[in-house]
Formats: structure tokens, sequence, C-alpha cells
């Protein structure tokens, strides 16, 4: 079974538990352990993967935190690190009109240093996944993302990319955001996107349009969740539609990093990796059962409650 690493944010998400209410007027919050690519990590390491996440967290409660969460779900933190600054923290809320409100203290997951890293990279037997919101912000982690993942390409090691559109970030600024993920895309053997994320990155109206269009731009395999209608997977020389079945949503949140960590998950079983991710009947497999633990996500509030609850941890 191939290692599956996670590289990216860290933080800590206050939930506001007043549903309807404007942020500036909430006053009871629900600290979550998140940031994506730590969820994919947890929930594949509950589903049975050996897993790894690399990021940095600040020397604070919060980081602690962080950190035993890791721990808790037998996560390798070889490769976290702690810096000065204090660790990141988003606050959520849902308007009266059903819309999330972010606010965003971005601090220690920006200040990942390659050459750290660089001195615990494992290239043999592993599966490197790349699904940040903010790694692809200008900064430090930026650098760090880049000089690690042309370093995993030069030495062929598989690649799977989840860009993890934030409006709060790029939303005066998608074109900033199509820039920054198209060398990812088109050099990723595995590239996980919402249906949000399709039609902006192919810049179509319609997703069979935007599916073309990215057929072209990736050269590797794409997967678009579509939530309740299940998912398209495809590449330049097939496309399939899995349907998925219905749950009862408590809260979508993590939902795609759940669905990610457990196609990461199933793959990482293959003797060739790179083989398996172009086997279409091998492909449906693994999309049927990441569709069902996306689902199952969807069932609690919080990617990790869920998986927790899935699991009996």
């Amino acid at each position: 079974m191939s290692k599956i690493i996670c590289i990216g944010e860290a933080l800590i998400d206050f939930i506001g538990q007043q549903p309807g209410t404007l942020l500036k007027n909430q006053d009871l919050w629900s600290p979550k352990i998140g940031g994506a690519p730590l969820n994919v990590a947890c929930v594949a390491s509950a589903l049975g993967s050996v897993t790894q996440f690399i990021g940095s967290v600040g020397n604070d409660g919060f980081g602690e935190a962080i950190k035993e969460t890791l721990m808790e779900y037998g996560v390798d933190l070889t490769g976290v690190q702690e810096v000065e600054a204090p660790t990141t923290l988003a606050f959520v809320s849902l308007d009266p009109h059903g819309e999330r409100e972010f606010v965003f203290n971005r601090g220690a997951d920006a200040f990942l240093d390659y050459n750290m890293i660089h001195k615990i990279i494992d290239k043999d037997c592993a599966i490197w996944h790349f699904g940040s919101a903010t790694a692809l912000m200008p900064g430090v982690l930026q650098k760090t993302y880049k000089k690690t993942w042309e370093y995993l390409k030069a030495n062929n090691v598989f690649l799977s990319f989840d860009p993890n559109y934030r409006s709060v970030f790029w939303g005066k600024d998608k074109k900033g955001f199509q820039r920054a993920c198209q060398p990812f895309m088109a050099q990723a053997d595995l590239v996980k996107l919402s249906e949000e994320e399709a039609l902006l990155l192919a810049e179509r109206d319609a997703l069979v349009d935007a599916i073309e269009v990215l057929k072209q731009k990736c050269n590797g395999v794409i997967v678009i969740t579509l939530g309740a209608n299940g998912a398209w997977v495809f590449n330049q020389h097939w496309k399939i539609h899995v349907p998925t079945k219905p749950v009862k949503v408590v809260d979508s949140t993590g939902a795609g990093d759940g669905f990610i960590a457990a196609f990461l998950h199933q793959l990482s079983k293959e003797d060739n990796l790179h083989q398996a991710v172009k086997d279409v009947n091998k492909v449906k497999e693994i999309t049927q059962e990441s569709n069902h633990i996306g689902a199952i996500i969807c069932t609690e509030k919080g990617a990790l409650t869920a998986i927790k609850a899935y699991k009996n941890l």
C-alpha cells in the first residue's frame, strides 16, 4: 500500500452556531480543526491508509490542538512545522440567505519552509496530494508548494491536485486563480474539482462544455463531484458518470475532502498507481466508494466528526 502525503494548510474553523445570522451578530462559536489537506490525511487514515501531513502551525494552543487531532487519527506528524506566527483561524457564518460569510485570519500556514520539508520528502511508493485553498496565494507556502511539486514531478511521483477554490480569497481575481491552477492541472495525475471549480477553470457556463475544455487542459484523470448527482470522471480517452445514493444532508462542508480521501485510499492499494488511474473499470469502482464516503461526510457537522462516527473511532 502506498503512503498518502498531504501538504498544505491546517487551521481552526470557528463555526457560528446561530444559523441565518450575520457573522457580526454571532455570539456563539464552535471551533473545529480544519484545512482541506488535513481533512484528507485524517479521513484516509481513518479508512486504513498510511498518511502523513505536511504543513505549519503556530506555537500556541490552537497549534497543539491540530497536532493532537492528527495524532488521534494516526497521521504522521513528521512534516508538521511550528512557527512563531499564530495558528491560522477562520470564522464562518451562514447569513439569512444561506450564504457563507468568512473572516480569515491567516497566520502560521503561510510559512511552511521548503528547506525543512525537503529533508523528509518521501518520493518512494507514495501518493502526494496537493489540496490547499491557501497555498496558491502569494507567499512562502506558495513557493514551497511549487518547489515540492517540481521535485516530485521530476521523480515521477503520483500527484493529486484539488484547488479548493474559495471566493473569499479569489472573488476579485478569478483570472489569477485560473493562472495559479493551470500548471498543477496540466501535470497532475489526478485532478479533483467541484462543479463550480470546473466551470470557473474552463471558463464555460455549461458543464458539458467545461468537460471538453478540461480534457485539453489536463493530461491526467479529472473528477468533478456533483453532490447528490454523483460525479463525472474522465480523461482524454474516456468519460463516465457515477451516481450516488441519497442521504439526509446535515452539513456538506468537507464532503469533497472525504471524497478525495476515499479515492486516494483505494488507489493506494494498487501496485501501479499510474496505470490503475487510467483503468476505466477500476476508476468506476473507486468512484462509487468515494461517492459513498463523501455522502457519509454530509450526515454530520464537520468531515472529521462524520468519519469518526462512521468508523466508530
